[in-house]
This record gives structure tokens, sequence and C-alpha cells, in this order.
């Protein structure tokens, strides 16, 4: 008797799906920052629906790359928007710094994002 439903909707479809995210994800960055990204509770809670995928484990590194500090309520934010909304952050947040000394850094970086993400097309 088969207890497992293989079928391509099934949990254990996607939880190998995850794995395989997961292991690509860890051969390119390392375990170590698997781990790191993995502590966050959106990501874990992301991991435990099996909606994580590769792309946004890549994102967080990305903001982490430019020298932004994650914390729980950005990598929240970050999740819920799209890498083009987020990557226009990063670029927001690079261009300040090329005119000025940044005393907050993801303070701006979260303004922006919030803004950007958040924004229903009316300003509000």
């Amino acid at each position: 008797m088969n207890y497992f439903d293989y079928t391509s909707g099934s949990k254990v479809s996607q939880a190998l799906s995850l794995v395989k995210e997961a292991k690509a994800f860890a051969d390119r960055y390392g375990l170590e920052r698997l781990d790191h990204l993995t502590g966050f509770p959106s990501v874990a809670e992301n991991i435990a629906n099996t909606q994580l995928n590769h792309s946004d484990l890549e994102i967080l590194t990305e903001v982490e790359t430019i020298g932004l500090k994650l914390n729980s309520t950005l990598v929240s934010l970050i999740m819920e928007c799209t890498i083009q909304e987020v990557r226009y952050a990063i670029a927001v947040v690079e261009q300040a710094r090329k005119r000025e000394t940044l005393r907050n850094p993801e303070g701006l970086f979260y303004r922006v994002l919030e803004k950007k993400c958040k924004s229903n097309g009316f300003g509000f």
C-alpha cells in the first residue's frame, strides 16, 4: 500500500522542489548563507508553506550584498514585493549613498520599498 500521493500538485512534490531549490542556493552561496536566511520568520513560513524559491533567497542576498542588515521586518516586506520593486529600492539606496552619507540606509530602503510595493496607484 502506498501512503504518499506523488502527483505533481502534491505536498511531497512541492517539498522535493523546495529541497532542490535550497540545494541549488547552497551550492551557489554556501550552507551558512542558507542557514542565515532561513532563520527569519517570514522565510521560514514560506518554507513551511513550500512557497519559497531560489529567487527569494537570491534577492535577500542582493540586499545584504549592498551592506544592508536584514531584520525580520525588512525580510517580511521584501517577501511581499516583486524582485523589480526590491531592485528599485536597492538602486535608490545606492544612488543616495553616492550623494551623501546615509545614517540609516535600512530605513531609507524600507520606506522606498514600502511606498513602491504597497502603493495602490493613488499615492496612498
